[in-house]
């Protein structure tokens, strides 16, 4: 991804009527990276696609751990633990 000054010079030089070529030679950059910077509104955001974690179905029980011990806190050995004892099947083997 280019920084916010690039994107902002290829819809300049856009304006100016410089063609994607000439833009992208002057910013060594590829014609379909200045193609998507033109079109885009302001400025492309890589978003990553949530996944899935091997803690998900523990995430509820974990909360519900620590808020109980508080203002105490639990050791994550000892979460760890009480996780294997509920069939979790991640972590580092010790």
């Amino acid at each position: 991804m280019l920084v916010a000054e690039e994107a902002v010079e290829i819809r300049v030089l856009s304006r100016q009527g410089k063609s994607i070529r000439d833009i992208a030679r002057m910013l060594k950059v590829s014609r379909n990276t200045v193609r998507r910077y033109i079109r885009s509104e302001g400025l492309p955001r890589y978003e990553r696609e949530a996944r899935s974690s091997k803690l998900d179905h523990y995430k509820q029980y974990i909360a519900e751990r620590v808020k109980a011990a508080a203002p105490e806190w639990i050791p994550a050995t000892v979460l760890l633990r009480e996780l294997r004892a509920l069939g979790y099947r991640g972590g580092s083997a010790s």
